[in-house]
């Protein structure tokens, strides 16, 4: 009779050590697809934002070239763009 206490003792214990492992393992790959996700949203960011500014001095070039330096864009200018 104690032995099989014992065996049960054990067997729970053994029970709880591995749902504690497999939950500890479930919320590290949480973690981990959590940084993922983060990481590009901050890629995506980080491009979108060099794109603008790649689109902006781009914009700056053809307003000057156009615009004949002046700063402002001429009617004739608008027309040909």
């Amino acid at each position: 009779m104690l032995e099989d206490k014992l065996r049960e003792t054990d067997w729970e214990v053994t029970q709880e050590t591995i749902e504690e492992q497999v939950a500890r393992e479930s919320y590290l790959q949480w973690l981990r697809d959590q940084e993922k996700v983060a990481l590009r949203q901050t890629s995506v960011r980080v491009n979108t934002e060099d794109q603008n500014n790649k689109l902006f001095l781009l914009l700056q070039k053809i307003l000057y070239l156009y615009g004949g330096g002046g700063g402002g864009l001429s009617t004739a200018a608008v027309k040909k763009f």
